[in-house]
Parts: structure tokens; C-alpha cells; sequence
């Protein structure tokens, strides 16, 4: 496959026209969860991350594993696109198997996703070593995600809240085509300075 080198994904389209493209995989709860893709436009853009489409009561938290947990936000190691002008990541989940997780999914988080329906991921064939993040040496696969911008969940650049399938979408709040950036319903009704200080202990959690 031949890859652009870039710093976005594919063209921006009016995203309120889009729907986030929400999927299932048989290795989690038979199916019965909706899940999406996001970019971590709020910590870290050249990063995405498994989401919940919907609101799960028992859930802490909507955002799930990131996908490349070692690739850095430095403009040099964005994704670079496929010849379809989907982003090519090299998939090194931060969510491993440990014992007594009874939510991790057999044959782990990558057949998992390869089992989604619709389908949202693709292996190229290419691999290269890399250094987890506790620090040991595995294989990576290089990983194609298909989708395009707007089939993505957006995250709002200031408190990180992902989107929700069936509610109006983020609105964007940069010109920056090359990494577009997103604002939440809520988030859009503050200040300057809220927004600021919003952003700011954002970081420091992460």
C-alpha cells in the first residue's frame, strides 16, 4: 500500500450532515455494546482511541483504550494516510491482559476490532518492534482505520468529552485543516478564560 506523508486525516466535510460511524464486535458483550473511534484532539492528536457511542449508565468513563499509546503529538509522527487517505497507525494499545480483567476480549484488542461490524480497522501485512509502555519490546502491526474525518466520535480540545451517537455534533473551533480541533456543547457556552483553565487542568490530568 502506498502512503502520503501528512499531518490530518482525510478532507473535512460538513460534519453535521455525518454520522459517527458506531460499531460492534462480538468480543464484547456479545455484541451488544456500541463503540467508535476517536482522535485524541484534546492530549494528543496523532493518537486514537476506543470510545462508547452511547451512554452506558454502569460506566465511569467513555473513553476506552488508546490504539498507538507510544506515538508522540509532534507533527512529525502524525499518522501518515493510505492511498484511500485513511490514517495508518502502529497499534500498541495501553490496554493489555492482566489477570482478573474480565472485560478484556479474547484474542485481544486488535482481533476484537478486526471482528467489528461495521468494519472500522484493516492490517496492511507490515510490522515493526517497538518499546511498550512499560517498557518491553513487542511487534507491532501497522493498522489502517477506515474511516474518514467526520465518521470519527470528535473531542472537545477543552474538557476531552467525547461525541455521542444522536446528538448534535461538536462544532469546530479552529481553521486548521491539518488538525482540526472541536468544542462541546457545554464547553462553547463558557468564557475565554473558563475555556483556558478548562484546557489547562485537562493536560495536567493527562
Amino acid at each position: 500500500m502506498t502512503a502520503q506523508t501528512s499531518s490530518s486525516n482525510a478532507p473535512l466535510t460538513d460534519s453535521a450532515t455525518m454520522s459517527i460511524r458506531h460499531f460492534s464486535s462480538p468480543a464484547f458483550a456479545n455484541g451488544h455494546i456500541s463503540f467508535a473511534l476517536a482522535r485524541k484532539d484534546d492530549v494528543n492528536p496523532n493518537q486514537y482511541m476506543l470510545v462508547l457511542a452511547r451512554g452506558y449508565g454502569m460506566a465511569e468513563t467513555r473513553r476506552g483504550a488508546t490504539l498507538n499509546a507510544t506515538t508522540s503529538s509532534g507533527v512529525g509522527d502524525a499518522p501518515s494516510l493510505s492511498s484511500s487517505g485513511h490514517p495508518l497507525i502502529w497499534f500498541d494499545a495501553d490496554w493489555e491482559h492482566e489477570a482478573g480483567d474480565p472485560d478484556f476480549p479474547e484474542g485481544g484488542l486488535l482481533n476484537a476490532l478486526l471482528a467489528a461490524e461495521p468494519p472500522v480497522v484493516r492490517t496492511t501485512g507490515r510490522t515493526r518492534p517497538m518499546m511498550s509502555k512499560r517498557s518491553e519490546e513487542r511487534v507491532a502491526q501497522e493498522v489502517e482505520i477506515l474511516l474518514g474525518e467526520d465518521e470519527l466520535a470528535h473531542v472537545c480540545c477543552y474538557c476531552g468529552e467525547p461525541e455521542l451517537l444522536d446528538v448534535d455534533r461538536w462544532k469546530l473551533s479552529n481553521d486548521d485543516v491539518t488538525r482540526p480541533m472541536y468544542c462541546c456543547s457545554e464547553c462553547s457556552k463558557q468564557n475565554a478564560f473558563r475555556k483556558k483553565l478548562t484546557w489547562a487542568l485537562r493536560r495536567l490530568r493527562d
